[in-house]
């Protein structure tokens, strides 16, 4: 019987090795891709986080109006990829595909924190504006997510 005990905490120390080693490889694997911004597309990238809370907002002033994305919280290291896009028209639209595309801005890892913005000028001119994001998390699909259409003033005052 102690035998058996003997080689049964043997076998659960080994796996547990085994699962150690496998486990920091793959960190180890990630936070390279992470830190050099390279993504080789034959490997995939392996989901590590296990929460992203991100905030999406469409804001104004100073002549200028915006939308931007915020990672607010991330539970373990993660690759957050953001497109933001800011769209615009004269009347009001409820789809952006009826607006026109003014701005968009690109990162590969949105690190928890950070911001990243579509920004673009009201040039004086009261208009309606729409933010798209789409977003993709780890090796998760993407995902998208849409402001409200809101008139915003010549100031970028939201009316």
């Amino acid at each position: 019987m102690a035998k058996i005990k003997k080689v049964a905490i043997s076998v659960l120390l080994l796996l547990s090795v085994v699962m150690c080693l496998s486990f920091n490889v793959k960190s180890t694997k990630a936070e390279t891709v992470k830190k050099d911004y390279v993504v080789n597309v034959n490997e995939e990238i392996v989901p590590q986080g296990i929460y992203t809370d991100l905030n999406f907002s469409l804001n104004g002033g100073n002549g200028q109006v915006w939308f931007s994305v915020k990672n607010k919280f991330t539970l373990f290291p993660s690759i957050v990829m953001v497109h933001v896009e800011l769209y615009r028209s004269d009347t009001y639209r409820e789809s952006y595909t009826e607006m026109t595309l003014v701005a968009s801005n690109y990162i590969y890892d949105l690190d928890q924190g950070n911001t990243i913005s579509a920004v673009y000028q009201t040039n004086g001119k009261q208009s309606y504006w729409k933010g798209r994001a789409y977003y993709k998390i780890d090796s998760a699909s993407w995902n998208e997510k849409l402001s409200a259409t809101i008139l915003f003033n010549a100031d970028g005052k939201a009316v």
